[in-house]
């Protein structure tokens, strides 16, 4: 569940350079060389100026993020501050059963792009609460970052819903709830 005290909603004002978040840990399964190759198109392609936050527990040698990085974030702490200095999460998993990382996302008001594969879509209502796109189409994951930054009402939209979800579906009271009556009826 989401501690929604923690991860508050809070609205986003457009400011460059646009902050993309990867809120993953850098492992093979959750396809951060993705996000990275997204934000050198959207540099290269845009006449916006792009940065990637990554936590950087665990970071491969060779993960060159100089380039694109601004901050790289203490996973422990500052995951919440980094949702509200965020414009958009990134989630190009290759799999995943419950990204955790999605919801705070939702739950803090940033507009949520993952991957368009089960476990993910199980959390994103798509062009609703989110957005699903695959990762065989980075141009289509610019555009909608491009589209996103420049149309504020519905990027607003999508942030509120997202957070409404959040709050009707995960709590960490209803997800406590949840557990209990699983145990409960289990024993």
């Amino acid at each position: 569940g989401i501690d929604t005290t923690l991860y508050e909603f809070g609205k986003k004002t457009y400011k460059e350079p646009i902050v993309l978040f990867f809120p993953n840990i850098p492992e093979p399964n959750k396809n951060l060389d993705f996000a990275i190759e997204l934000v050198l198109y959207l540099n290269r392609t845009s006449n916006k100026k792009f940065v990637l936050y990554v936590p950087d527990c665990k970071l491969a040698d060779n993960c060159n993020l100089d380039r694109i990085c601004k901050k790289k974030i203490n996973c422990s702490a500052d995951m919440h501050k980094l949702y509200q200095e965020s414009m958009i999460t990134l989630i190009p998993s290759f799999s995943e059963s419950c990204s955790l990382c999605m919801l705070e996302s939702m739950s803090s008001g940033t507009v949520v792009i993952a991957n368009d594969i089960k476990g993910l879509s199980e959390y994103v209502v798509n062009t609703k609460t989110g957005y699903l796109v695959s990762i065989q189409n980075i141009k289509k994951w610019a555009n909608l970052i491009l589209d996103l930054i420049s149309q504020q009402l519905d990027y607003e939209r999508i942030a509120k819903n997202a957070r409404d979800y959040v709050e009707e579906k995960y709590t960490i009271n209803q997800t406590a709830e949840k557990y209990y009556q699983i145990w409960k009826d289990w024993l």
